[in-house]
C-alpha cells in the first residue's frame, strides 16, 4: 500500500470522533512510526483532527495492566502540543484535570509533591476513570513485557474504544509472533487495516525530505538497491554526516563516491541477515566480487554470482584504501582520522592529476580534430594547458609538445617549454635519468635529452630511507603513504630477514609489529599480504636458527610456517 493511501486512511480517520480502531502494518524498522508522527503533524498543522487529547505509549517494557493504564494518562497531551514530548508542566495538568472532578475527595492524595512518581493506587484509578475521547497510538506491540498478555491489551483496547469513546492506533511489526495473535482479535475489535509498504523512492521522501546537503544523491543511490529501511536510511545520513569534513577541500567527485560506498556498506551489513540477495559486506571488502567468475572457472556459486551482478549494476567498482576506513565506520561508528585522512588525500591527488592529465590531453584537440588554419591557437592553448598542468605530464608526452613546437618552427616555445618543465620539477631528480626504467619510450629531442642529462648529473643524489627506516617510521606513526606500501612490497623476504636482524634494542619488537601489522587489514590493496607474508616468512627463517630465536619469535603471535 503506498504512502499516498496510507495518509488519506489517516487524515480520514483523524478528522473523524467517531470511535474507531486503525492497525497499521509493516516490516520492522520500514518507517511505520515515523510515517504516523510524521502524517499526525501535518494534520494538525492543518486543522484536521477532530478530538482535542493525544497519547502515544509504547509497550516496551510494560508488564502490566495498570502501569499501561498509567502511561495513557501520564503521556496524554493537548492536540496543540503534537510534536513536543509529555512533560512535568503537562502532567501536573492532567493531575490537575482529574483532582478537580473530585473536589474534596481528592484531599490527600498527594503528600508532598504532586508530581511525585509513586502516585497512589488512588490516583492511577482515577486517572483511568477519567481518560476519554483521546486519540491513543499503541506502539511495540512485539516488545511488551513478558507479564503482559495481548488478548488484555486488545481487551484495554476494546474498552478505549467502546466505553472512552477513544480513537486508537496500533502500530505492528509483521511477521512476529505478537502479530499471528492479534489476527485472531481483530475481527472483534479492528476496524481499519493498513499494510504499509512503501517503494524505495517513498522510504527516500520520508527519510530524506530534501534540506540536506546530499539528500538528492542519497535517495539516487538508495533507490538504485531499493531499501526501504528507514533506519537503515537514518544510519546511512548520520555516518555521511560523520565524515563530510573530511571532504571540504577535495575534488566533489570524492565525496560523492564516499557516499556510493557508505549506502552499499551499510545496506549489505544490517540487510544481508535478512534477504539472500543482499551480498555480505566481507564478499565486498575481500574485492572477492570483483575476481569471481574470472579465477575457479569451475566452481560458479550461483548465490555468488548474483551478489556479483547487483554490486556491478550498483555502480561499485573496488575498495580503495578510502573504502577501508567506511567499512570501519559503517561496522564500528568511526575512522581512524590520521590513516583516513592519509586514505582520502592520497585519493584526491589521483584525481587531480588524472583531471590535470586530460586537460592536457583536451588541449591536443585543437591539433587533432580540426584542419583550421590556427597555428596561434593550437600553439597558445597547448602553452597555456603546460604551464596549468606541467607536474603531471610526462616526459615522454613532453618530448612530443617540443616535437610539434619544432615541425611548427617554434623553437623559442620549445626551449622555454623546458626549462620550465625541469625548474617546476627539480625536486624529482630520477625523473631527469634518460636511462630509467620507468620511461616508456627513448627521448628524441636533442636539448631536452642534454637538459635532462645535465641536470640529472649535476643534481646532488637524493637519500632514499632503508627498509629499516621505513619500519621504524611507520612504528611510532599511524599512516603511511603509498610509496612506503609500494617499497615495502617489492622487498624480498631477504630483506626483510636482514633488516629484523639488523634492528637492535627496545625498537626491535615495533620494527616487525610495523611490518606485520598488514597482515590485519582486508582490503583492495593485496600488497598489504604480500609484506606481512615475507615478514612472517622471515620470522620463520629466524626461528629456526636457534632455540632461543624460536621463543623471541613465538612473542610475536604469528603461525610460523
Amino acid at each position: 500500500m503506498s504512502t499516498m493511501v496510507i495518509e488519506e486512511q489517516i487524515r480520514n480517520f483523524l478528522k473523524s470522533d467517531s470511535p474507531d480502531v486503525m492497525a497499521i502494518k509493516g516490516a520492522w524498522g520500514i518507517g511505520k512510526t515515523y510515517s504516523w508522527n510524521r502524517f499526525l503533524n501535518k494534520a494538525k498543522e492543518d486543522n484536521a483532527i477532530k478530538l482535542n487529547k493525544y497519547c502515544y505509549v509504547s509497550l516496551f517494557g510494560i508488564n502490566n495492566l495498570e502501569t499501561l493504564k498509567y502511561s495513557l494518562f501520564e503521556n496524554t497531551i493537548p492536540i496543540k502540543m503534537i510534536g513536543r514530548e509529555p512533560s512535568l508542566s503537562t502532567l501536573k495538568e492532567n493531575t490537575a484535570s482529574v483532582l478537580s472532578g473530585y473536589g474534596k475527595l481528592a484531599g490527600g492524595i498527594f503528600k508532598n509533591t504532586p508530581l511525585a512518581k509513586n502516585v497512589t493506587p488512588v490516583l492511577e484509578s482515577l486517572a483511568f476513570i477519567n481518560f476519554r475521547e483521546t486519540i491513543v497510538c499503541i506502539d511495540d506491540l512485539e516488545r511488551k513485557g513478558k507479564n503482559l498478555d495481548l488478548k488484555d491489551v486488545m481487551g484495554l483496547v476494546s474498552l478505549l474504544k467502546e466505553h472512552k469513546k477513544c480513537k486508537v492506533v496500533l502500530l505492528l511489526n509483521d511477521g512476529t509472533q505478537e502479530t499471528h495473535e492479534f489476527n485472531t482479535y481483530k475481527e472483534k475489535v479492528l476496524d481499519i487495516d493498513l499494510t504499509f509498504n512503501p517503494s524505495p523512492s517513498e522510504s527516500a521522501k520520508i527519510a530524506y525530505d530534501g534540506s540536506g546537503k546530499y539528500h538528492h544523491i542519497f535517495t539516487e543511490y538508495t533507490e538504485r538497491l531499493g531499501i526501504i529501511n528507514i533506519r537503515v536510511l537514518k544510519k546511512i545520513e548520520k555516518s555521511v554526516n560523520s565524515i563530510e569534513h573530511f571532504f571540504e577541500k577535495t575534488h566533489p567527485s570524492l565525496i560523492k563516491d564516499a557516499i556510493n560506498s557508505v549506502v552499499l556498506f551499510t545496506w549489505c551489513y544490517y540487510s544481508f541477515n535478512n534477504d539472500e540477495l543482499v551480498p555480505p559486506l566481507e564478499f565486498i571488502a575481500s574485492n572477492e566480487f570483483y575476481l569471481y567468475g574470472f579465477i575457479n572457472k569451475e566452481e560458479k556459486d550461483p548465490k555468488k554470482l548474483a551478489w556479483k551482478k547487483v554490486i556491478s549494476e550498483y555502480g561499485y567498482k573496488t575498495t580503495d584504501n578510502v573504502d577501508e576506513g567506511l567499512l570501519n565506520l559503517v561496522k564500528h561508528g568511526y575512522v581512524i582520522t590520521e590513516s583516513f585522512e592519509l586514505a582520502v588525500k592520497e585519493k584526491n591527488d589521483k584525481v587531480l592529476t588524472g583531471l590535470s592529465k586530460d586537460a592536457f590531453f583536451q588541449a591536443w584537440s585543437l591539433y587533432h580534430d580540426s584542419f583550421e588554419n590556427n597555428e596561434s591557437e593550437v600553439v597558445d592553448g597547448l602553452m597555456q594547458s603546460f604551464e596549468s598542468n606541467y607536474r603531471n605530464i610526462s616526459p615522454g608526452n613532453l618530448d612530443g609538445l617540443i616535437e610539434l613546437m619544432r615541425c611548427l618552427n617554434r623553437n623559442n616555445e620549445a626551449s622555454i617549454l623546458i626549462k620550465k618543465y625541469i625548474e617546476g620539477r627539480k625536486d624529482e631528480r630520477e625523473l631527469f635519468n634518460i636511462h630509467s626504467r620507468e620511461l616508456i619510450r627513448a627521448l628524441k629531442d636533442g636539448e631536452l635529452i642534454d637538459a635532462f642529462n645535465d641536470f640529472y648529473s649535476s643534481s646532488p643524489k637524493v637519500k632514499t630511507e632503508s627498509l629499516l627506516d621505513i619500519l621504524i617510521r611507520l612504528s611510532q606513526t599511524n599512516g603511511w603513504s603509498d610509496k612506503d606500501i609500494e617499497i615495502l612490497s617489492k622487498a624480498s623476504i631477504e630483506d626483510f630477514y636482514s633488516t629484523f636482524k639488523a634492528s637492535k634494542g627496545q625498537g626491535v619488537h615495533g620494527v616487525v609489529e610495523a611490518a606485520l601489522q598488514f597482515g590485519k587489514f582486508g582490503g583492495a590493496d593485496n600488497r598489504h599480504e604480500i609484506i606481512a607474508y615475507k615478514a612472517k616468512w622471515a620470522l620463520t627463517i629466524i626461528s629456526y636458527e636457534s632455540a632461543i630465536n624460536k621463543l623471541r619469535v613465538e612473542k610475536f603471535d604469528v603461525d610460523l610456517e
